[in-house]
């Protein structure tokens, strides 16, 4: 109870925060599962999505994206790790990590969605789902992983009760 207590601490700002951080995570199957959502929330979907707030605010287009594919043989336990992405953005991992047909559409599909976002500022093309351009009102985003959908909002009620997130 301490250190999942001490968690908390580490991100929720008010006794408010923390018991609106309880209450959400307790969805979860186990405290494992609780403290790594956290986590992630605080170091880096909060952060970013305060990011993609102030950048739409300054004028710019912004393309979101949450990475959860783990490739067999990884630690699916602990989802996936920060860049976990790049073999996939730059057609590196192939040929030295373990595939398989969907890890070998996912680097297709990413380096095309990277490569027209380069061309024409707009990550879009025919044959993949359409990226959603960020609103700040719903959060739009692109969800890649065992398979890419779209979604809104993410994570928003933990960043509502981590005070660097809104």
């Amino acid at each position: 109870e301490e250190d999942y207590t001490r968690g908390q601490a580490c991100f929720a700002g008010s006794d408010e925060d923390k018991q609106k951080l309880r209450e959400i995570l307790k969805t979860e199957p186990d405290r494992f599962r609780s403290m790594e959502r956290l986590s992630t929330a605080g170091h880096f979907l909060c952060r970013s999505n305060v990011a993609a707030r102030q950048l739409v605010g300054s004028g710019h287009n912004v393309y979101y994206y949450y990475f959860t594919h783990v490739r067999d043989g990884q630690k699916q336990w602990m989802g996936a790790h920060h860049a976990a992405e790049m073999p996939y953005v730059f057609d590196t991992g192939n040929q030295v990590l373990p595939s398989n047909e969907w890890d070998s559409f996912l680097t297709e599909a990413m380096g095309d969605y990277w490569a027209n976002f380069v061309r024409a500022g707009n990550p879009n093309g025919k044959g993949h789902v359409q990226w959603p351009l960020f609103k700040p009102d719903a959060g739009q985003y692109l969800k890649i992983g065992d398979e890419i959908v779209t979604g809104e909002s993410l994570e928003s009620a933990v960043c509502a009760a981590i005070p660097i997130a809104y």
